[in-house]
């Protein structure tokens, strides 16, 4: 199971059983000091403001100088209290405009700069780096004048460096030979998308897919969650799009087919949140309606994957983990799967996941043992985040045979029913990132809606370089296991954070290590 979240930025570790809540939001940011025709002023009011993106028209025009390095891709927005996003207008090369028309009462406008109205995340950088910046009043302010214009520079944008591009340091590591993989294809990359939606995705949907495409990544994996609403009496699941940052339907099929569209093959891997890792002892007459509605997620999942282009779909196997079993598993299981394959044409497989706990013991769930109907699926999906090695310094070499020793439980299993495996390494950007969850929480996905100084002050260091090292003994240890159809390491962010200590790899040393490994 994946690194779920939860609306207001809360995180659950669904496929542990856990129900982890992680507090994702931080607060607070600064006022940079910017040349303006009106005065500063720091006593601000909720002043409801109308807003136009480009020249004055009357009103107080708001003029930013952006850093060299913002991505070409980008939108810039002016962020004003009371969450109001006004998108800006590029007036000159790394110059954009906006303006703000009128003020409801005399008042401070109170404002922040940010990339594709992703809001804190994707802020410009501030200090302290805080995400109250309206209501405590750190962010930028300035009294509101008819006429005038306020000019501002951005230092530099949040998880980014100051200046230049970034990685700025790739390790050395070469490609390998790859053997012939059992599919009569190349070992490809593809990228497991961070899996939650925010509002702002929706402006870089189009850009996302184009930037996978052109770095030679094949592969797409998308995991929109949905929730257990009750168990009792009788188990419903449901798109609790209120309480979580979900999918809309209609944002997921614009996904989807904003990638199919670029050329990526896409997985769609919905996700579900149970109230809890065990459910206990449960009549048949349980299982069955656990079953219905688990079935009509799916069908619902998988009849908007077939309508966009997706061509492969898979599921965790929710519940066959339980103690006692459910006593008509395989007959459940099998009926599902037939569901899925009436309203979806594509290659259709299950998720196992593989984790370690805080002393390095490696759990994989559910166990292979557990699943009876390997010759109804087509593929499987591998995620895996467990320790590789406990070493400080470990070699290119134990890392990759460490790689290859994870993958062996699964490549058994797909050897024995010739099935393919796409893997999911899940590795945060920290040093001694290869001790996996044994070492950190996957609330480090976490890291971007978290103040910058309050991540320095945490338990672990930066380190896209060791990240970038294990990714590739991932595709070391793929190169020479034929049933590996590509690797798609998770939490892919749709826009770049290269100092954020979260487990995407875009913009980062890992991305240009995986790319040194596509084949035709």
């Amino acid at each position: 199971m994946q690194h779920a979240p939860f609306r207001k930025h809360f995180w659950f570790f669904s496929a542990t059983a856990l129900m982890l809540a992680i507090a994702a939001c931080s607060g607070g940011n600064d006022a940079t000091s910017g040349s303006s025709d009106a005065a500063s002023d720091q006593s601000a009011s909720d002043d409801a403001t109308s807003t136009t993106a480009g020249g004055l028209s009357g009103g107080m025009l708001f003029r930013v100088n952006v850093p060299a390095n913002t991505p070409p891709e980008d939108e810039i927005t002016l962020w004003l209290q009371g969450n109001i996003p006004v998108p800006m207008q590029e007036a000159a090369p790394g110059v954009f405009t906006a303006t703000v028309t009128a003020q409801t009462e005399p008042g401070a406008v109170r404002y922040r700069y940010t990339r594709n109205q992703f809001n804190f995340p994707g802020a410009e950088y501030l200090e302290p780096d805080r995400n109250d910046y309206f209501w405590s009043q750190y962010g930028r302010s300035v009294s509101f004048s008819a006429g005038t214009t306020q000019t501002d520079t951005i230092t530099r944008w949040r998880w980014f460096p100051a200046s230049g591009t970034w990685p700025t340091t790739v390790p050395s590591l070469t490609a390998g030979p790859i053997s012939p993989r059992t599919t009569g294809a190349g070992l490809s990359i593809g990228a497991y998308l961070a899996d939650l939606w925010e509002p702002a995705f929706a402006l870089t949907l189009t850009a996302t897919a184009n930037r996978l495409h052109d770095r030679g990544f094949r592969y797409a994996l998308l995991s929109p969650p949905w929730q257990v609403s009750t168990l009792d009496p009788v188990p419903e699941i449901d798109n609790l799009i209120d309480e979580n940052p979900n999918y809309p339907d209609d944002k997921l099929a614009a996904q989807v087919r904003s990638l199919a569209d670029a050329g990526i093959d896409v997985i769609m891997q919905p996700q579900v949140h149970p109230k809890g890792y065990n459910i206990g002892s449960r009549p048949a007459s349980w299982w069955d309606a656990w079953f219905s509605t688990l079935t009509a997620m799916h069908v619902h999942h998988a009849k908007i994957a077939a309508a966009n282009g997706a061509r492969f779909y898979a599921f965790y196997p929710d519940g066959l983990h339980n103690d006692p079993p459910d006593p008509n598993a395989d007959s459940h299981w099998r009926s599902l799967l037939q569901a899925v394959r009436n309203v979806f044409p594509g290659q259709v497989g299950i998720n196992i996941w593989q984790f370690s706990d805080a002393g390095g013991t490696s759990y994989v769930i559910p166990a292979t043992t557990a699943i009876s109907f390997w010759d109804a699926i087509d593929f499987i999906s591998y995620q895996i985040s467990g320790q590789l090695v406990p070493d400080a310094s470990p070699t290119d070499e134990q890392l990759a045979d460490a790689a290859s020793g994870l993958l062996a439980p699964v490549v058994a299993v797909a050897r024995l029913h010739s099935l393919p495996i796409t893997v999911e390494p899940s590795y945060a950007s920290v040093a001694r990132s290869w001790r996996g969850t044994s070492f950190y929480s996957v609330n480090l996905q976490n890291a971007v809606y978290d103040g910058e100084d309050e991540w320095q002050q945490g338990t672990w260091q930066y380190s896209d370089t060791d990240q970038a090292r294990v990714m590739h003994a991932f595709m070391a240890a793929a190169a020479t296991t034929p049933e590996v159809l590509a690797v798609l390491p998770f939490g892919y962010w749709p826009m770049d954070f290269p100092l954020s200590p979260d487990f995407s790899v875009r913009a980062k040393a890992a991305e240009l290590i995986l790319m040194r490994w596509t084949t035709p």
